[in-house]
């Protein structure tokens, strides 16, 4: 089975050889356990003092985002209202779920791995049966662990999970500049911030419910702004193929909308620390950070793969493309 695996990857993605062992151990043990293993990266690796610079970077975003909404001129003040409410309501949860799953029950062994994968399939199974009969809690990390490098927004919670392992070095760090900590971090999580509000979000109240919040001449605007930066992105080639702007919409609204706001935030930082706006090596500072979070080395098949299948754009176009859509699209 694993060389079947491997032969139909090296024919999708043209990977070269397997994945090492001691690898596909790390995931699955971290897939399986992911409350005991983010417990242990945790308590060794993320500190009190970094989760509130992650919480106060994350509350200069929603006001920048705040202010920005404020400016809009081409919505209507009882949509903007609604989308104010939004923002509001939108909850935070950084670093660590707010309480911790128990495998009760299970005794894992050494060595009897099958065993262990069948005993905790097993209290998966019974402790997603259980949560059928309770009410939905919005702040259940689910299968989210902390060590993942990665943030992520929930249109049916309205919130942003934001992983301790995502709170590192390259991503940020007490002791880098502040352009550098907004360009990196900032516009990750600004990203998932705009996602409440693109073309899917949009249909979601502050309770994470399915809302029509918009004016019928609103949403036609809206849909005017996002067929810009839908041909926009389409306008994009690699290897010698189009990007598809329709496919990536709603991560494309959310990376432009992602470095925007964090720039805009980085601005009112550096008002309030220095008294004056970023210089121009402090702008290009915070750019290259944004762009060396998408600095990859892919295989033409998986970018192939990726240019059909995946709602993101490819890396090298995330890199290039955010500012100039927003002079273009003016969103």
């Amino acid at each position: 089975m694993e060389d079947t695996g491997f032969m139909l990857q090296r024919i999708v993605t043209g990977q070269v050889k397997k994945v090492p062992r001691w690898k596909k151990c790390m995931h699955a043990a971290i897939n399986a356990l992911p409350d005991d293993v983010g417990k242990l990266f945790v308590n060794n690796f993320f500190s009190t003092k970094r989760k509130m610079a992650a919480e106060h970077m994350l509350m200069r975003l929603k006001l920048a985002f705040k202010e920005d909404l404020l400016r809009v001129d081409w919505m209507q003040n009882s949509t903007k209202q609604a989308a104010l409410e939004k923002l509001h309501v939108m909850f935070f949860a950084i670093g660590r779920p707010s309480y911790w799953n128990y495998y009760n029950g299970v005794y894992l062994m050494d060595d009897k791995y099958l065993w262990n994968g069948l005993q905790l399939s097993e209290w998966y199974i019974k402790h997603s049966f259980k949560r059928l009969t309770r009410k939905t809690d919005p702040h259940r990390w689910g299968s989210t662990s902390p060590t993942m490098v990665d943030a992520f927004y929930s249109y049916t919670a309205n919130g942003l999970y934001v992983p301790a392992g995502i709170l590192q070095e390259p991503f940020f760090s007490a002791s880098f500049p502040l352009p550098r900590n907004f360009g990196a971090l900032g516009g990750i999580l600004g990203h998932e911030i705009t996602h409440g509000f693109d073309d899917q979000g949009r249909k979601f109240g502050g309770r994470g419910t399915l809302s029509n919040w918009w004016t019928v001449a609103d949403s036609r605007r809206f849909e005017e702004k996002a067929r810009c930066i839908e041909h926009f992105y389409s306008s994009f080639e690699v290897d010698g193929r189009h990007v598809n702007g329709l496919l990536t919409l709603g991560e494309n609204i959310a990376d432009m909308g992602g470095v925007k706001i964090s720039y805009e935030a980085l601005q009112s930082v550096m008002q309030e620390k220095f008294h004056r706006k970023s210089t121009k090596d402090e702008d290009k500072l915070f750019f290259l950070s944004w762009a060396q979070n998408w600095c990859t080395v892919e295989r033409r098949k998986a970018e192939e793969l990726q240019l059909l299948t995946d709602e993101h754009s490819p890396n090298k176009v995330t890199q290039l493309s955010c500012w100039a859509c927003a002079d273009v699209c003016n969103p």
